[in-house]
C-alpha cells in the first residue's frame, strides 16, 4: 500500500495541477486584480441598470491548468434585470442589444525601470498589467484563441486603462453585496461611464464587450452548450524588444450558458509544456518500475 501511495504521489507531482480542479467563486470584496464581469443593455428592458460580478483574482485564471466550471450562477438576476427585451419576447441570452465583458487590473501606476515591466515568462503581474476580454469570432478549437488579439500599440493604454479599472473596482466595492453590483447605469464611475462614456476611448482599444445573439454558440468543451464565449487576454506594457510588445497574451476563455452559469476553459498547454509533462510521466514510470523490480528480486 505504501508503494502504491508513493506512486500516486509521484504521479501527481509529475502531473502538477493539470488535473486538479481550480476553485473560484463570486468574491464579496473587490481587491486589485479581481476580474469584473459587467452587463449593460443598450436599449429596452434593463437599459437603466448595470450589473457587475466579481469573479475573484485574475491570477486564478492566469495560472489555471484545468477548467473552472460554474464559477457562479447568475441567471436569476440576469432574467430579472434583462429578461425580455427588444419587444420580441426574447430572453436575456438572445438579446442583440445586451452586452457583457470581463476586465481586471493591478493598478494604474506609472511604470519604471526597477522591475515594473512584465515580460512573457513572468507569472507576477506588475504595475499596470490589465486583463481584457474579446469576443470569440467562432467556436474554433477549445483551449486556443479564436479572436482578434487586443492591441496595446499606444504605450499608455494599459496604464490609463488600469487606472479606470481600479476606479471602477472602487465603485464596485462601494455598492456590491455578496460579490454582486446592481446599480443605475448613470452611477458615477460605474460600468457605463468607462465602457460607453467619455473614457471609453481607452477601452475601445481593447474592445472588451460582446453582445448576445438569437440562438446559442453551440457546444464548447467541458462548458457544454453556451450562449456566448469571450477570449481572455493579459496585456502589459512589454518592452519594445519583447516579442509580445503591442499585443495581449491569451489566457483562456470565459463562457456563459442560458442558465447563467459562468465557466472558464483554460488554454491548451504549449507543445513544450506538454512534452515536459510527458517526460515527467516517463521519469516517474521508470523510477517506480526499477523499485518494483528490486522488490520482486528481493
Amino acid at each position: 500500500m505504501k508503494k502504491i501511495s508513493k506512486l500516486a504521489m509521484m504521479t501527481s507531482l509529475a502531473m502538477g495541477a493539470t488535473f486538479l480542479p481550480a476553485h473560484a467563486a463570486l468574491d464579496s470584496t473587490y481587491a486589485a486584480n479581481d476580474v469584473l464581469l459587467g452587463f449593460r443593455a443598450a436599449s429596452s428592458t434593463g437599459a437603466t441598470t448595470t450589473l457587475m460580478f466579481n469573479l475573484g483574482s485574475a491570477a486564478t485564471y492566469r495560472d489555471a491548468t484545468s477548467n473552472i466550471l460554474n464559477i457562479g450562477t447568475i441567471g436569476s438576476l440576469l432574467n430579472t434585470t434583462y429578461g425580455v427585451g427588444g419587444g420580441d419576447g426574447s430572453q436575456w441570452y438572445e438579446r442583440t442589444n445586451l452586452w457583457a465583458g470581463f476586465i481586471s487590473a493591478t493598478n494604474g501606476v506609472n511604470l519604471d525601470d526597477s522591475g515594473g515591466v512584465a515580460i512573457a515568462s513572468q507569472t507576477t503581474d506588475y504595475n499596470s498589467t490589465i486583463y481584457v476580454s474579446t469576443r470569440r469570432t467562432a467556436t474554433g478549437t477549445v483551449g486556443a484563441a479564436q479572436s482578434t488579439t487586443p492591441g496595446n500599440s499606444i504605450a499608455l493604454d494599459a496604464q490609463v486603462g488600469g487606472g479606470y479599472i481600479t476606479a471602477l473596482g472602487g465603485t464596485f466595492d462601494t455598492y456590491d453585496s455578496g460579490g454582486i453590483y446592481n446599480q443605475a447605469a448613470s452611477t458615477s464611475n460605474g460600468w457605463n461611464s468607462y465602457v460607453t462614456g467619455s473614457n471609453s476611448v481607452d477601452f475601445s482599444t481593447f474592445n472588451i464587450e460582446a453582445a448576445f445573439t438569437v440562438g446559442n454558440r453551440g457546444s464548447f468543451g467541458a462548458a457544454g452548450t453556451v450562449e456566448q464565449i469571450w477570449d481572455f487576454y493579459r496585456v502589459a506594457n512589454f518592452p519594445n524588444t519583447d516579442v509580445n510588445y503591442g499585443k495581449g497574451i491569451y489566457q483562456g476563455s470565459f463562457t456563459l450558458n442560458s442558465a447563467g452559469d459562468v465557466s472558464y476553459i483554460a488554454a491548451v498547454p504549449e507543445p513544450s509544456t506538454t512534452m515536459l509533462m510527458g517526460l515527467g510521466f516517463a521519469g516517474v514510470f521508470f523510477v517506480m518500475r526499477r523499485r518494483f523490480n528490486r522488490a520482486a528480486l528481493a
